[in-house]
């Protein structure tokens, strides 16, 4: 039996997408426990029917995201205690979709760090324009400074993760940089460039450019936290803008609509390929746990989807093959 600690509170949603969500896993899968962390008051409205595999821990203190990673101080919030149960190994998984600094930082200080592994990174899964193909990148914002040895350390955690959870064989591995030819971008680009090109158990395809990256160039990439968080941010963006555009668009006009209607199966096979709620939700790589990071606005799909990383985490025992390589 495998058990969840989720914290619920800090959603900008509220707590009902985390409990419906969580419902509707537990219904499905009789091999997992859920512990929902945080307001019972809040949660019990939304727990429209009780479950044996789903309990409570009452925890009303949200995380102050004003703090930072400062909240390290403050041991009392539902997310600090969710990530203490698996410290404690009364849960294997912490799952959350509260504030960011908050959690790397609780993270770090609770389960310490992975040995061989010096910062943490958040790894985002990433569907692309090939239906069913997925890639990982990191760091989209956990750590802003780098080295190029702490980008090798991320690619051999990603290059692992490609093959064992996306079931890639033989992963392609590659840097985000500012070109592709050989000696670009910064000293910690190009000192990594040497590390994973001497490393032979990994299929290393140099530095590639950001735009290659949803039509499925590689499958890990690897990138400072800094330009990381950029790309993140300007994919999101990039995506409801073109969405709010076309429908404004097509609505100005009646044959545009009516052309809108003959192409509703592509539209939606469009939306259905590059959902981004699909995947759900971003690893925190680097820490010695299975810790799993939501969108502060996730809905009930999207945790749907951070389920599903999670069941295929533990049906290939995910968090001993990175403890391998790391070590």
């Amino acid at each position: 039996m495998t058990t969840i600690a989720f914290d619920v509170m800090g959603n900008d949603n509220g707590p009902k997408p985390a409990v419906v969500a969580s419902l509707n896993f537990i219904k499905k899968n009789p091999n997992y426990k859920i512990i929902l962390v945080g307001d019972k008051k809040q949660i019990d409205k939304f727990l429209t029917e009780k479950h044996e595999r789903i309990s409570i821990l009452d925890i009303p203190i949200t995380v102050d995201v004003k703090k930072g990673a400062m909240v390290v101080r403050d041991r009392t919030t539902s997310m600090y205690k969710a990530i203490e149960l698996v410290k404690k190994e009364e849960a294997d998984i912490v799952l959350s979709s509260g504030s960011s600094a908050g959690y790397i930082a609780y993270a770090t200080l609770v389960l310490k760090r992975l040995k061989g592994v010096s910062r943490p990174a958040f790894m985002p899964v990433f569907p692309t324009n090939k239906s069913g193909k997925r890639f990982v990148m990191m760091d989209v914002g956990a750590t802003l400074e780098v080295e190029g040895e702490l980008l090798y350390q991320w690619a051999k955690i990603g290059n692992v993760f490609a093959e064992h959870i996306l079931g890639v064989e033989n992963p392609r591995v590659s840097i985000i940089n500012v070109g592709t030819e050989k000696g670009k971008g910064m000293k910690f680009h190009n000192d990594a460039y040497e590390l994973l090109e001497k490393d032979e158990n990994i299929n290393f395809q140099g530095f590639i450019e950001s735009r290659g990256l949803l039509t499925h160039t590689t499958d890990v990439a690897v990138v400072d936290g800094y330009a990381g968080n950029m790309i993140l941010k300007s994919m999101e963006g990039t995506g409801l803008t073109i969405g709010k555009t076309l429908k404004k668009e097509i609505k100005k006009n009646p044959l545009r609509l009516f052309g809108a209607l003959l192409s509703k199966g592509a539209f939606k096979n469009l939306k259905s390929t590059m959902d981004f709620r699909t995947v759900g939700a971003a690893w925190v790589i680097g820490v010695d746990g299975i810790v799993i990071k939501c969108h502060g606005s996730s809905d009930v799909k999207a945790f749907a989807g951070a389920f599903g990383q999670i069941k295929e985490a533990v049906n290939n025992d995910a968090m001993n093959k990175i403890r391998k390589v790391t070590e």
